[in-house]
C-alpha cells in the first residue's frame, strides 16, 4: 500500500497545485466578492453530488478488495444512474438561479463537471482497489491539467474569465470520464441483468457509507455558510484560503481510497496499528504548521494579490486545524473496514451538525476567521472520539 499511496498522492498532489493555480488566476483576475460566488457554487454542488454517491466510492473499494464482483457491478450502474438523475436535476436548478440572476450563466458547466467529477472518483475506487497506481494518477492529473491549460488559453484569447475557468472545468471532466471507462472496458463483466431489485440491493448494504461520507463532506458547506451568516465578501476570502490549502486536503481523500481495501484484508490488531501511526503522522506536522502560520498573510497576498489582504488569519486556522481534518477521514475509514459502518455513519452524524453549528456561530461572531476556528474544534473532537472507539473495539 506505501508504494500505491505515495504515487497517488504525489499525483494527486500535483494536481491541486493545478487547480489552485487556476484559482489564484482566476481570484486575481475576477476579485474577492466574485470569488466568493464561485467558492459557494462549487461548494454546494460538490455537496450535492456526495450525496448522490450514496456511499459507492467507499462501498465499491471494499467490495472490489473482497472479491464481490456482482456487487461492484451493481454499485457502478448505481453510481451512473444516480450522475445522470442529479445532474439534470441540478443543471435546471443552476439554470433557474441563473436566469433570477443569483449566479451567472457558465456555472452551469460547473454543474456539468461536478457530475462527470462524481462519477470518476467513484469509478476510480475499481483501479485502486486493484492496486494499480498509473491510472488513478494518470486520471486525476489528466484533469486537472487540462482544466489549467484549457481556462489559460481561453482567457488568453480574451474570453471572460468565468466563462473560461468554468469551461475549462467542464472540458477537463469530461476527459476524465473518458479516459476511465476506456480503461474499465473488460475489467468487470456486464452479464448481471440491470435491475431495479440490483440497485435497491446495493444502496440498502452501501447506505451506512453514505451516511459517513455525507456527514464528513458537511465541512464543504463552510464556504457556504460564511457568505450566509457573514457576507460575500467574507465568503470570498474564506474560500481563497481554502483553495491554498486544498493541496494539502488531498492527504485524508488520498488515505480513505487506499485504507479501505488494505485495512479490509487485515486483522483487527493491525487495523489498530495502523490506526495509530496514521494519528501520530498527522499530529507530527503540527511541529512545522504552527510556525507555518505566522506566514499566513503574506502567503495568502502573494498569491491572491493585495486585494484579498486580511484573508491571512483564516489560512493560518485552517493550518493549525489541518491535521485534525485530514486525520477523521482515514480514521473512520479503518474503523468502516473492520465492520464499524453504523458507528462511522452515527458519529460522522453527530459531527457534522456540530461542525455546521461551530462554523456558523464561528462567522456569525468573527466572519471567515471564526468559521475556521469552529471547523478546528469540531475535527479536534470528532478525532477524539474516532481514536477512541479504535482503541475500545480494535483488538
Amino acid at each position: 500500500m506505501k508504494q500505491q499511496f505515495l504515487f497517488i498522492l504525489i499525483s494527486r498532489g500535483l494536481a491541486s497545485v493545478l487547480n489552485a493555480l487556476a484559482f489564484v488566476w482566476l481570484g486575481r483576475l475576477v476579485g474577492v466578492e466574485l470569488v466568493g460566488v464561485l467558492g459557494i457554487v462549487t461548494s454546494v454542488t460538490s455537496f450535492v453530488f456526495l450525496i448522490a454517491d450514496f456511499g459507492m466510492a467507499t462501498f465499491i473499494s471494499r467490495e472490489r478488495a473482497r472479491g464481490n464482483e456482482d456487487l461492484v457491478i451493481g454499485a457502478l450502474r448505481f453510481n451512473t444512474t444516480s450522475t445522470i438523475a442529479f445532474g439534470f436535476l441540478l443543471t435546471i436548478a443552476l439554470a433557474v438561479f441563473a436566469l433570477l440572476g443569483v449566479v451567472p450563466y457558465a456555472v452551469i458547466l460547473l454543474g456539468l463537471a461536478a457530475a462527470l467529477e462524481k462519477n470518476t472518483e467513484t469509478t476510480l475506487s475499481v483501479p485502486i482497489a486493484d492496486k494499480k497506481k498509473f491510472v488513478p494518477a494518470f486520471n486525476v492529473l489528466l484533469r486537472r491539467a487540462l482544466a489549467l491549460v484549457a481556462f489559460g488559453a481561453a482567457v488568453l484569447v480574451g474570453i471572460d474569465a468565468v466563462l473560461a475557468f468554468c469551461f475549462g472545468t467542464a472540458a477537463a471532466a469530461l476527459a476524465g470520464q473518458i479516459q476511465i471507462r476506456s480503461w474499465m472496458r473488460g475489467k468487470v463483466s456486464h452479464e448481471t441483468p440491470f435491475t431495479a431489485g440490483q440497485l435497491k440491493d446495493v444502496a440498502q448494504r452501501a447506505w451506512p457509507f453514505w451516511i459517513s461520507n455525507v456527514t464528513a463532506g458537511a465541512r464543504q458547506l463552510d464556504i457556504p455558510i460564511v457568505g450566509l451568516f457573514a457576507s460575500a465578501y467574507s465568503a470570498g476570502l474564506y474560500s481563497a484560503s481554502s483553495k491554498i490549502m486544498n493541496p494539502f486536503r488531498l492527504i485524508p481523500s488520498t488515505l480513505t481510497s487506499l485504507v479501505v481495501p488494505h485495512v479490509a484484508r487485515q486483522s483487527s490488531t493491525t487495523a489498530r496499528r495502523t490506526a495509530l501511526k496514521l494519528t501520530a503522522l498527522f499530529m507530527a506536522t503540527l511541529i512545522v504548521l504552527i510556525p507555518a502560520s505566522f506566514l499566513s498573510e503574506t502567503l495568502v497576498v502573494f498569491l491572491m494579490g493585495p486585494e484579498f489582504a486580511g484573508g491571512g488569519t483564516i489560512f493560518a486556522l485552517m493550518l493549525v486545524g489541518l491535521p485534525f481534518v485530514a486525520l477523521a477521514p482515514p480514521l473512520g475509514s479503518v474503523l468502516q473496514s473492520q465492520g464499524q459502518e453504523r458507528f462511522v455513519g452515527f458519529n460522522g452524524t453527530v459531527f457534522a451538525v456540530l461542525t455546521i453549528v461551530l462554523v456558523a456561530l464561528g462567522a456569525i461572531v468573527a466572519g471567515g476567521e471564526g468559521a475556521a476556528a469552529g471547523l478546528a474544534v469540531s475535527y479536534l473532537l470528532k478525532c477524539v472520539s474516532l481514536h477512541v472507539r479504535i482503541l475500545r473495539v480494535l483488538k
